[in-house]
């Protein structure tokens, strides 16, 4: 069933936008004409034909808004949502967009509103754009009539976000490239160097030390089977993405993931605190959120055992 995007005017004269889908224009000027719209223009939507495989980016593109794209159009909603309706406010702000694919984004929300549907139910339609706690937030605000409100917060927190994920990257840069360099100057070493200097211990006549011949057998296998190792790893990363795309795998990785930042923040917090009570309280908050017989607990124990300076019974407690 074909898109068609139309021009019209509502019975106040003021001009509607969107795109309506329906089995012919004759059908959709009919649903149109149901909503009280007068239709000036309607043409078949671009977006329901199929993209040519020779077409710019047909291959590569990716419809999705960026983290920074989302967190800009949350701001701009949340600062027009005050002073206008939401249908001119998803207007305006895809009207004023530079970028194609994130005008089409918006253009489809706003068909969505046009047509009647809420805006987290509009939003709804580019689910790789919109995450869904963040539908989720905006359908409370929806029901609870503070939308503005929401879209504020929305907009703090991923501003906050974007500022965490900066200072993260930013000191995170400096020891990634230092491991691909270091990785890189290793791996010509063992294919380049070590060769050459196999070649003089052939006349040696003595069984080497293991060590050297691990080193000689690593050398081997890089500069004969490079190949195959690119060919694992990237056969390893097609098959951990494929597996994460089941909703079982996913749940039990982000609670393996979730695990590990509480013990993480236990760990943190025992570490530079120094009355054995505090520690005890923490102890007990990381225990009611992972539950009292996870493993974490004895890891934290044995740490704390081996540390000599947090109280004996606290590593009791945290042991049981």
């Amino acid at each position: 069933m074909p898109d068609f995007d139309y021009l019209a005017l509502d019975t106040a004269g003021r001009e509607r936008r969107g795109s309506v889908r329906a089995d012919s224009g004759e059908a959709a000027q009919g649903l149109l004409a149901a909503r009280s719209l007068f239709v000036v223009k309607m043409e078949a939507s671009s977006r329901s034909a199929a993209p040519s495989l020779l077409s710019r980016g047909a291959l590569f593109s990716r419809r999705k808004l960026s983290a920074k794209q989302l967190t800009l159009f949350t701001r701009q909603l949340a600062t027009l949502t005050q002073v206008s309706p939401l249908e001119e406010a998803l207007r305006t702000i895809a009207r004023q967009s530079e970028q194609e694919q994130v005008r089409t984004i918006l253009l489809t929300v706003h068909a969505a509103v046009t047509e009647g549907r809420r805006l987290s139910e509009a939003m709804g339609r580019e689910t790789a754009s919109f995450p869904s706690l963040y539908r989720a937030m905006i359908s409370a605000g929806e029901s609870s009539g503070t939308l503005p409100q929401i879209l504020e917060r929305l907009a703090d927190l991923l501003e906050r976000q974007a500022q965490v994920r900066s200072k993260v990257l930013s000191a995170l840069a400096y020891p990634i490239i230092l491991a691909f360099v270091a990785t890189f100057v290793v791996f010509a070493l063992m294919i380049f160097v070590v060769p050459k200097v196999v070649e003089q211990f052939d006349t040696v006549g003595q069984q080497l030390p293991f060590l050297t011949r691990l080193v000689i057998a690593l050398s081997d296998f890089l500069a004969n089977w490079w190949w195959a190792l690119i060919a694992g790893l990237v056969a390893l990363a097609l098959l951990a993405g494929r597996a994460l795309r089941d909703e079982k795998l996913r749940l039990a990785f982000k609670h393996l993931h979730a695990q590990a930042g509480v013990a993480l923040d236990g760990i943190v917090r025992l570490d530079v605190l120094h009355d054995p009570r505090h520690a005890l309280h923490h102890l007990r908050e990381i225990e009611r959120r992972l539950g009292p017989r996870d493993a974490v607990f004895r890891r934290l124990a044995h740490l704390l055992h081996q540390r000599g300076g947090a109280d004996q019974r606290l590593a009791r407690h945290a042991a049981v």
